[in-house]
């Protein structure tokens, strides 16, 4: 029995049903996690496992158990679950990815994204999730986490009239684990379609005049000098002979 987010007076009420159950005959094996104080003072978590022996006149005669002290192991129980919990309810969409590159858990956020289910993006792998983010698909992407072990970027996805309806901030990283001996990728997705999409507001209306559409005095002036730049380069590259 492993008790998770109840008090310590329920914890003791099933220590306690459960020793109520060996002692009436009611159950020969038991087994149990829970809370004790320690002799200095302080609380650990230990587990208990153990058999009753019986006599002919099925009374009592013996009980064998042992006790270990899973207070670490509780521990890090209790911290996976908080990282859980904090994975599971981040804005930014979240996915762990095995060594084979198959999606083994991701958040609702990303779900929300993708626009599918839990499901449908756990049978899926890394590559796939890339691409439905991106218009022009970009292979190069899983080559460089493999190389440099970790990949940032944008990436893009356009409508049919080649305005964006997706823009994305995404972060992978390769991940090698010392004890297991085993290799896992972390995918993070941040949704910066508002952003962009503002971005490019701010440059038409620095740049295009509202009334006729056209490119303003500023957007002339920028092009001219960077046709006199292209220029001066391309003069520069012809060879001079006296």
């Amino acid at each position: 029995m492993i008790f998770k987010n109840v008090s310590i007076l329920e914890i003791r009420k099933a220590s306690n049903n459960s020793f109520l159950k060996i002692l009436s005959g009611a159950q020969k094996l038991f087994e149990c996690t829970h809370r004790i104080q320690h002799a200095d003072g302080h609380y650990i978590w230990v587990h208990d496992k153990g058999q009753v022996f019986t006599g002919e006149d099925g009374r009592i005669e013996k009980v064998l158990a042992i006790r270990l002290d899973v207070s670490a192991q509780k521990w890090i129980e209790d911290e996976l679950e908080v990282d859980s919990i904090i994975i599971e309810h981040a804005a930014e969409g979240i996915a762990v990815i095995d060594a084979d590159m198959q999606i083994k858990h991701c958040n609702q956020a990303l779900c929300r994204t993708l626009k599918k289910d839990k499901q449908q993006v756990e049978s899926s792998d890394l590559q796939t999730i890339i691409n439905s983010l991106q218009t022009k698909v970009d292979d190069s992407i899983l080559e460089t986490v493999e190389t440099e072990g970790s990949w940032r970027g944008e990436l893009n996805l356009f409508d049919e009239k080649n305005e964006i309806c997706l823009a994305s901030r995404v972060s992978i990283q390769k991940i090698f684990h010392d004890t297991t001996q085993s290799i896992h990728y972390s995918f993070i997705h941040s949704d910066i379609t508002d952003l962009k999409k503002t971005q490019s507001a701010l440059d038409t209306l620095a740049n295009v005049d509202s009334v006729t559409g056209l490119a303003n005095r500023h957007k002339l002036y920028n092009i001219l000098e960077m046709a006199l730049k292209s220029t001066k380069r391309s003069n520069s590259d012809v060879p001079r002979f006296r």
